[in-house]
């Protein structure tokens, strides 16, 4: 039992497990800019340094973006001891002494935005700062004009019914032909998953065609194989981005692979493009992959998970495939809550997106959708007040998997609705409108 819950836990939900459906076939293709790090320095101050001999001596690994309010320490002779940054969701990271940390104690108690490397060493999150400039102040809330879909209304009926225990939606794409595609989880057991097709003339009605990618079918993985992203190649072909898990085991790790397809429903060629890497903040799995081509440069976010959170990173790649660099996480969960799968929509104002996360308030209560918005590209993300779907709507217990797609000129979005918890119960594809 324990070893089905951690499939479950690794690839179907995120936070109620792990998972942007970035579609490039329709209107809403999101077209995120990658921002370059500032950097910032101060003028030569006399303050004087003391390294700790605590701080981490082995290689740093996982590369990021911070934001948060510096706070200095200092001993009775004015030495500075201790430099830290606390994020807006009440994490700490101990600043590396050295002169980089000098420049930044010159700000202390104001918010700065850092490009940094992290790691972890006796139970706490140190990290090496390699350039800083004070926070750029941004919106807080809402402003009119408002950026699209923030009002999300359910609707009623079951689109798609998990007759094998689960249908839960992953990426629908608009097809040539008219018409659109639905790839979705589908799972006899709660161990092994496999990706579900089915089509649609008005996002209404779907017809199942079957299962597209089968666990441990033509070289695919062991225990899950799940397509959550399509992207069109300039040869018109098209290549999937997918969650995959290998074993059952109870330290068993997801991955990132893709596979190529020329109508979309075959799929070849699985090659894995991204994997965890011990002592970084996605050690245990990685998920979710949401992909955008955009001005000869691959963009990717995707979920990650160490022992004891889930996180939304952002990393870029020439190829799609290998040299993935500029690596930075860009979402945390909310405060007492979690986070899982998620997918992002362009607002029409330049440079502003918008998020649809599912996640938990707090311990215990159900997954349900909320929203973030990214006024600088999708580099920067702020939690939205409120919730935009709640599972008491639909009578369920949680919702997951938030998927949007213009259909006839209208937003639609499509939700996994849960009986049930983790490893076990049933799960139906939902639906609402947005506005």
């Amino acid at each position: 039992m324990k070893n089905a819950m951690i499939g479950v836990l690794l690839v179907l939900v995120g936070a109620l497990a792990t998972m942007l459906f970035l579609s490039l076939s329709h209107s809403r293709r999101t077209t995120f800019t990658a921002q370059p790090a500032g950097s910032y320095s101060l003028p030569q101050t006399q303050t004087p340094l003391r390294v700790e001999p605590n701080q981490p001596k082995r290689n740093i690994e996982a590369a990021s973006q911070l934001k948060g309010i510096v706070s200095v320490t200092k001993d009775p002779a004015n030495v500075i001891t201790a430099v830290k940054l606390t994020t807006a969701y009440k994490t700490v990271y101990y600043v590396v002494l050295n002169k980089k940390a000098l420049e930044l104690s010159g700000l202390n108690g104001k918010e700065v935005e850092v490009q940094c490397v992290i790691t972890d060493k006796d139970g706490q999150k140190w990290i090496k700062v390699s350039a800083f400039q004070p926070a750029e102040k941004k919106e807080t809330a809402l402003t009119k004009p408002k950026p699209a879909s923030v009002d999300v209304t359910h609707e009623a009926g079951i689109r798609i019914f998990g007759t094998y225990n689960a249908a839960i939606p992953r990426f629908v794409r608009a097809l040539p032909g008219g018409g659109w595609g639905m790839y979705y989880y589908e799972g006899d057991s709660w161990t092994y998953g496999d990706t579900g097709y089915a089509t649609s003339n008005d996002g209404i009605t779907w017809n199942r065609v079957g299962r597209v990618m089968t666990h441990g079918g033509h070289g695919f993985d062991n225990v899950n194989a799940v397509i959550t992203d399509v992207v069109n190649l300039s040869d018109g072909n098209l290549r999937a981005y997918c969650e995959g898990l290998n074993s059952t085991s109870y330290d068993a790790q997801s991955n990132i692979f893709i596979a190529d397809s020329t109508d979309g429903i075959n799929w070849v060629n699985r090659q894995v493009v991204f994997v965890p890497q011990s002592g970084t903040l996605y050690s245990r799995g990685v998920g979710c992959p949401r992909v955008a081509y955009v001005g000869g440069e691959y963009t990717m976010y995707f979920v990650g998970s160490d022992d004891t959170t889930s996180r939304i990173f952002k990393t870029t790649s020439s190829d799609g495939i290998i040299n993935w660099t500029s690596l930075q996480m860009v979402v945390e969960p909310p405060t007492g809550g979690s986070l899982g799968s998620f997918y992002i929509v362009n607002c029409p104002e330049a440079g502003r997106f918008r998020m649809f996360i599912s996640t938990k308030f707090s311990t215990g209560s159900g997954n349900c959708i909320r929203s973030l918005i990214s006024m600088d590209n999708g580099s920067s993300w702020t939690w939205e007040d409120g919730i935009r779907l709640a599972p008491d709507e639909y009578s369920v217990e949680n919702l997951i998997c938030p998927v949007l797609v213009d259909i006839g000129g209208s937003d639609k979005m499509y939700i996994g609705g849960g009986h049930g918890g983790a490893g076990g119960g049933h799960w139906d594809t939902l639906s609402a409108t947005c506005e």
